[in-house]
């Protein structure tokens, strides 16, 4: 017995504080939570607890007495999309292919993002049962594949990229557009998933609905530990607040703005104290990059260190940084180096995830720093600027090979041979160059340059890639609807052939719900106008109402009378879209507002309008929506249904409108008025839904049909499909001017 105990004493003294996390994480069957707080552009300085003497930021200043202040924490890069990309995961983003010389961002015109094969902090804990959530701003690509919920994250609400971008024509030009901004001077969506939900986003109220996101990811959570990037867009100009905190910090506009900030991480800590998660919660608050300093009193403040965003001084790339875990991390200040990079691999030690073993990784695990109160690991920085390593610090010297003042600014960079030299716990402002005093330190530091150099390996350049030029621009018609919008009874065999469908761009999907894989399609590729060849046949589909088309053949809908029309009256490029689904109703297949099945069929659209438009500008095509042709409303002529059909309806083709930046869309709207032949006597009131919703707006209108030549009581024949395309085309025609 006592020999046991000696053992078990001996192991316990042994022990980490990992390990005593570990056991005790095991023993309570609980994982802990992290949350990350990341800002955008904020100062070493901008902080009460890190010196700033006008701005009030209690939450963070406690933050900070009850965690670990650290005082030389970096980020891998001195702008945005490098800077997320290395905290996402745990690597120099020369290695990915997240960082440019020409280009140091992701643009909205963008093709490129984080690519496929890389793990990032979500994916990773993702796949070890956590819930993961990203709120804010991503800036990673903003295409659907290289969103957060393609990289691992359950969820995402946020903005795509920076809040400056998508500029508005017609606004003030310049440094005009960001000293007295309005919303609606940025054309930035807001996105939900990778449907958006609101163009342009309220800039107003932003970090508002951001913390109101996490807060409610919080108290919602399901019973599996979560993971939460709450990535702000602000204080990145243009300035933004709500009413709550206009006109409150001594520091005007800029001041307003972080105490703003701060009040959310109060929020966020609040709600875990609250929800009995605070000691089971990791939450870490930093920010990108440095100040915008060019700016000016828009811009941050760097405190003591030199320079801002942009350039590889240490106000570029230092970062105001608190790590928060009551009763696991003891309060200090930590004057060690670290950095965003070493995230990933702290977080995988603190849950027990796998972290990735078959690729490099930049990144130390932190948590003996955390829970020890031991060194850290981190000795070296390698300070890239676009694809260029600018400087590298090891141990407490920092080597300038180059340098390029703040973010827009001096064109060319300035070469230093031999490079200048600094010691940063002297010399923390970089005032004093001492390279000629320290000749072996700099041979030292070019060494281990060239080592880190060798290590890098060539990839494809992902900030490079974007958009052609535009070298033609065409009219867009979005055909969408049911059945008769399908074409369901029209055979390609009876369609006279025309040399025009040559001329015409066509992309389509359409089917029977839900779509999915048996639905015939383009294959998400812009063809010539043609008929649709049937898709997977009826019979195998286990409980699907209807297929593509009656008939072997397959078969074509409206957009071939509609297209054939315009292009001979008009004689200009015309592209067509087509979504359609059979069997289909507003209700149970086109709201907009439902995530689940009923509103499959509109996400369908948006995913198949998205790819369309990005497929054409790879081309060299601009794409402008001109026409939504609806056929629809049979499924909808019941009894629980029509009265709401023009509600429905006019709710989403206004959505359809935000979610592709159309407001000026036409819309033509008609349905087959000979269904069912008279028998179903809620037909009227479809139609007469149809008239009301065109009488409400002026750029809806309604296509009287009744004249088309019909196969069944439920579709139109081959000719009456290509007469109501045709009726759509006059109806258009009639309103250009």
């Amino acid at each position: 017995m006592n020999r046991l105990l000696l053992i078990v004493i001996l192991f316990t003294a042994t022990a980490t504080s990992r390990d005593l996390i570990a056991t005790e994480t095991s023993a309570q069957a609980k994982q802990p939570n992290i949350v990350v707080i990341f800002c955008d552009d904020l100062g070493y300085g901008d902080l009460g607890c890190f010196g700033h003497p006008t701005i009030a930021t209690p939450n963070l200043d406690r933050m900070a007495a009850e965690g670990q202040k650290w005082t030389e924490f970096y980020v891998a890069a001195c702008v945005c999309t490098p800077s997320r990309a290395a905290l996402q995961t745990g690597r120099y983003p020369i290695r990915n292919g997240m960082c440019s010389d020409k280009r140091r961002v992701l643009f909205p015109d963008s093709q490129g993002g984080l690519p496929a094969r890389e793990v990032t902090i979500g994916r990773m804990l993702q796949q070890h049962g956590y819930a993961t959530h990203a709120v804010g701003k991503w800036h990673l690509g903003h295409l659907p594949q290289y969103l957060p919920t393609s990289h691992g994250y359950d969820s995402y609400f946020g903005i795509p990229y920076s809040n400056d971008m998508d500029a508005v024509k017609n606004t003030p030009k310049g440094r005009a557009r960001f000293n007295n901004p309005k919303t609606e001077y940025f054309n930035v969506p807001l996105m939900r998933g990778e449907e958006i939900v609101e163009r342009p986003a309220d800039q107003h109220t932003i970090t508002k609905r951001f913390t109101e996101e996490a807060v409610k990811l919080i108290r919602n959570r399901a019973d599996k530990p979560f993971f939460i990037y709450l990535a702000h867009n602000l204080p990145h100009v243009p300035l933004f607040v709500s009413k709550d905190f206009t006109d409150v910090s001594r520091r005007g506009l800029y001041g307003d703005v972080i105490e703003e900030i701060d009040w959310s991480v109060g929020q966020v800590l609040n709600a875990l104290r609250e929800e009995k998660l605070d000691e089971d919660t990791l939450v870490v608050f930093t920010s990108d990059n440095g100040p915008w300093k060019t700016f000016k009193q828009q811009g941050g403040s760097a405190g003591l260190l030199r320079d801002g965003k942009g350039s590889t001084w240490e106000g570029g790339m230092r970062e105001p940084t608190i790590f928060w875990w009551p009763k696991k991390i003891k309060p200090a200040v930590v004057m060690d180096p670290g950095s965003t990079l070493d995230l990933l691999p702290t977080f995988a030690t603190v849950t027990g995830a796998a972290r990735p073993t078959d690729r490099t990784l930049d990144g130390f695990d932190l948590s003996p720093v955390l829970f020890e109160g031991k060194k850290s690991p981190r000795e070296n920085m390698f300070y890239y600027h676009g694809e260029e390593c600018f400087a590298v610090r090891m141990g407490q010297y920092k080597a300038h090979f180059k340098t390029k003042t703040s973010y827009v600014g001096q064109k060319a960079a300035k070469v230093h041979d031999p490079p200048l030299l600094y010691h940063l716990g002297h010399d923390p402002s970089e005032e004093y160059d001492i390279a000629k005093d320290h000749p072996d330190v700099i041979d030292a530091i070019r060494k281990l340059k060239a080592e880190h150099e060798a290590s890098i390996e060539p990839c494809e350049n992902q900030l490079t890639r974007k958009t052609a030029a535009v070298s033609k621009q065409m009219d867009l018609l979005i055909v969408a609807g049911q059945s008769n919008a399908v074409g369901f009874n029209a055979r390609p065999s009876d369609l006279p052939a025309d040399a025009a469908d040559k001329e015409i761009l066509f992309w389509w999907k359409c089917g029977d719900p839900p779509p999915d894989q048996h639905d015939t399609h383009s294959n998400q590729t812009w063809t010539h106008l043609q008929p649709q060849p049937l898709g997977d046949p009826i019979t195998p589909r286990t409980g699907r109402q209807y297929g593509n088309f009656a008939q072997p053949e397959g078969g074509f809908g409206p957009e071939i009378g509609l297209a054939r029309t315009l292009i001979a009256k008009e004689k200009t490029p015309l592209a067509v879209l087509k979504v359609a689904f059979s069997g289909t109703g507003m209700r149970t297949d086109w709201n907009h507002a439902d995530p689940g099945d009923s509103g499959a069929c509109y996400r369908a659209l948006l995913s198949e309008f998205k790819a369309a438009i990005a497929a054409a500008k790879r081309n060299g095509i601009e794409l402008k929506p001109r026409a939504l042709v609806w056929v629809q409303g049979e499924s909808d002529a019941n009894a629980e249904d029509g009265p709401k059909y023009a509600h429905r309806l006019g709710s989403m083709i206004g959505q359809l409108r935000t979610d592709i930046n159309a407001p000026e869309m036409q819309a033509l709207i008609a349905v087959n008025t000979q269904f069912s032949q008279g028998t179903n006597k809620f037909m009227p009131m479809i139609v007469e839904q149809q008239r009301l919703l065109a009488k409400r707006d002026p750029l809806r209108h309604y296509v009287d049909t009744s004249k088309a030549t019909i196969a069944n009581s439920a579709h139109y024949d081959s000719a009456g499909t290509l007469a109501v395309g045709r009726m759509f085309a006059e109806r258009l025609l009639s309103l250009t001017p």
